[in-house]
């Protein structure tokens, strides 16, 4: 977006239009629903009562990971070990959960974090038993320095019961592609062309970015596909928000040789260019492995791939997807995507978007390829929003306009949105057949002595 007046203006400005963040505000009204520490923040950030959204101080984080050290359960049995491949009952735990619902008993560690896995590798169908079994890597668990949910060993984010409830919830209620986008406002960016074609050139850097700041105003956060008061619709705004505050250099990366899109646009002429990239994620998954009876089901290699485009902004603020690539924002993308799993491993929150990805694929899989079916088992509990109810946050609304900049050329540059999207109904549709993967079902079946909702 370019905002030229009749002189040329001598700074470049990179805005970074689309900051988000995620707060656990953990609402312990029914005995279901996941106990929690009020208005403390998560990742670095906190949200007040109207949803706006701010950076938290060290001191709030150093708060809420006390609290959360001090709410940690001691880890029984077998769970103290690491297993390569622990198995999960969906009916089993759901018998749990209904039994513990009856007694007027709270949920246990093991049951919030899903018996410790970090990521589900594999789903198979019992019919005989009635029965959906997930499988993958599981961990005892510990609470970073954020106050994360972490694996003792390898400090990758562990799944949680929560998500798994509102991915199968959304799934099944069948929304469509699940999303969220972080825009600044047409009224916003009026402003901005307005002033800019009155001031002319900017050059004062500090007092021109508050003065961009005041001008955009907040920025607007929509989640669509998923409920936003969710947990897992606050994964993905916060990712979102991570993402582009490394792109536009606001936070320096946790890992190297991640530099920031400010710093590749210094050095890549091709992309000195007017124009509005925008980032976004979206699931990078091998095609499902499957058996010849569709009980046994392998999800195989899983990522997170970051996606740009140009986007163009109207004289009235309204916003077009060009489908044009800019050669900088290309390559900051492509690096974000190679560099994913190693930042996940040291921003929890990628972690958290990548295992909420996983449950979704879960979801998807049991909805449209009707597992449920063949199982001759309906979920009825996992489906039930009034006995086993998904933790309840504020919504994410507004957040407010941050910039970075750099002395460069004659025109502006505006990052002005992005986001997640999960288009489930391709991820379930690509297939390729494996007898392997039946012969591990076999395998994992658990034995007749075996009476807890996991096992290894």
């Amino acid at each position: 977006m370019s905002f030229r007046a009749d002189r040329s203006l001598p700074t470049r400005l990179l805005f970074a239009l689309g900051l988000c963040a995620t707060i656990l505000l953990w609402r312990p009204t029914l005995v279901m629903a996941q106990r929690g520490f009020g208005g403390a923040s998560v990742g670095g950030v906190k949200i007040d009562a109207e949803g706006l959204l701010k950076s938290s101080t060290p001191a709030e984080v150093n708060v809420l990971e006390q609290l959360r050290q001090e709410s940690l359960e001691p880890i029984a049995g077998d769970l103290k070990r690491p297993a390569e491949l622990r198995k999960v009952s969906l009916r089993r735990l759901e018998t749990e959960l209904a039994a513990r619902d009856r007694a007027d008993r709270p949920l246990d560690d093991a049951m919030r974090y899903l018996a410790g896995l970090q990521r589900i590798r594999y789903v198979f169908v019992y019919p005989d038993e009635h029965d959906i079994v997930v499988a993958g890597y599981a961990e005892p668990w510990k609470i970073d320095a954020h106050g994360n949910t972490v694996g003792a060993s390898t400090g990758r984010a562990v799944m949680l019961l929560d998500d798994l409830i509102v991915a199968l919830r959304t799934v099944r209620a069948g929304e469509g592609e699940i999303s969220c986008s972080i825009d600044p406002t047409p009224d916003g960016l009026v402003r901005l062309r307005q002033y800019a074609a009155q001031e002319g050139a900017f050059t004062d850097p500090q007092r021109d970015a508050h003065t961009i700041e005041q001008l955009l105003g907040p920025q607007t956060i929509s989640i669509s596909g998923v409920a936003p008061t969710t947990h897992f619709a606050r994964v993905m705004v916060a990712a979102d928000y991570r993402m582009k505050r490394l792109g536009m250099k606001l936070d320096p990366p946790p890992i190297a040789g991640l530099p920031s899109y400010v710093d590749m646009m210094r050095t890549n002429t091709r992309g000195m260019q007017s124009v509005t990239p925008r980032w976004w994620m979206v699931p990078d998954y091998d095609p499902l492995l499957v058996d010849g009876q569709g009980l046994a089901w392998e999800i195989g290699r899983a990522s997170v791939k970051t996606l740009t485009e140009e986007t163009v902004f109207g004289e009235q603020g309204s916003k077009t997807r060009s489908r044009k690539l800019n050669p900088a924002a290309q390559g900051w993308a492509r690096n974000f995507t190679n560099k994913f799993d190693d930042l996940a491993l040291k921003d929890t929150i990628f972690g958290q978007l990548r295992n909420c990805m996983d449950m979704a694929v879960l979801a998807a899989l049991i909805v449209k390829q009707d597992l449920s079916g063949t199982a001759d088992y309906q979920l009825p509990l996992w489906l039930d929003d009034v006995n086993l109810p998904a933790a309840e946050m504020i919504v994410p609304r507004t957040t407010d306009t941050q910039v970075s900049y750099t002395r460069r050329a004659n025109n502006w540059i505006v990052t002005a949105s992005g986001g997640v999207q999960l288009a489930l109904e391709q991820l379930v549709s690509r297939t390729q057949q494996s007898a392997k993967v039946g012969l591990v079902r076999e395998q994992a079946k658990a034995a007749a002595d075996v009476q807890s909702w996991w096992w290894d």
